[in-house]
């Protein structure tokens, strides 16, 4: 009966093919390179690299709701963010939403508050995995994703918030505040290789971004990116790659508004 057990030992079947959307917090545009991020990098060579790409605001949950509306922050109402007292109306259609009512699985897992759940930022998502208060570990947001991603049998919608380079930074008072940040970029960038690369790999799309930048020695309020409207704040990273992907590295001007 060698050959009836042999028949019946087939392996889980593979999860589907889906979408991938990643936020790094705080992450400036001028820190996406070869060398600082190189898996962030791979997918603008395997996809596209938007050069010019901007946020509306350099607030980490009116950034995020443009970018899952399409909408400035003067259209989708949220000023601020979420522990201000902010909320993004129902009556504002998500991206989420969107695949939702296509009948994708939406997850979303993210590792500060002002990412969500409140705010509004839940809506679309059935599930929405994040902090209560404060922030976590980028490390364990990214494992939670991965046992979700683990269990989908049916297309899928997926965002991963990382929170890193949000200061203030490990080993700044040791190596200043400029190399411990870049430090900060290069272990996000390091913790999204793997599940990029097996998404890609599936013949899923990836899209990684930013929701702002950061000042650090260009005006005298390091870390205080809500207070600027310099070019470090609002100049973002943005790569996509997938199947339907042109490649191509793009310098026309863009927004986070774009992605929706």
């Amino acid at each position: 009966m060698w050959w009836l057990l042999l028949a019946c030992s087939k392996p889980p079947p593979a999860t589907p093919p889906g979408v991938l959307l990643i936020t790094i917090d705080t992450w400036r545009g001028d820190h996406l390179t070869e060398t600082l991020t190189p898996n962030a990098w791979k997918i603008g060579q395997l996809g596209a690299r938007y050069e010019n790409a901007f946020t509306t605001i350099g607030l980490t949950s009116p950034a995020h709701a443009s970018l899952f509306t399409g909408k400035t922050p003067p259209e989708h109402g949220m000023r601020g963010n979420n522990h201000h007292g902010y909320d993004l109306a129902l009556s504002h259609k998500t991206i989420a939403e969107i695949y939702q009512e296509s009948g994708w699985a939406t997850g979303a897992f993210v590792s500060a508050y002002p990412a969500g759940p409140t705010g509004g930022m839940d809506q679309g998502f059935q599930q929405f995995d994040g902090p209560t208060a404060g922030e976590r570990s980028s490390e364990l947001t990214m494992a939670r994703a991965e046992e979700w991603l683990k269990e989908q049998r049916s297309p899928w919608f997926l965002w991963i918030h990382t929170y890193g380079p949000h200061g203030p930074y490990k080993g700044a008072k040791e190596i200043g505040e400029k190399a411990a940040y870049a430090a900060e970029v290069n272990a996000d960038d390091a913790l999204i290789g793997p599940i990029t690369q097996q998404v890609l790999a599936a013949g899923g799309s990836v899209l990684v971004t930013s929701d702002h930048g950061e000042i650090l020695d260009e005006e005298d309020c390091n870390w205080q990116h809500e207070r600027s409207s310099a070019d470090a704040v609002f100049r973002i990273p943005l790569v996509i790659a997938g199947p339907k992907v042109i490649p191509g590295v793009y310098g026309e001007r863009v927004g986070i508004v774009d992605v929706f």
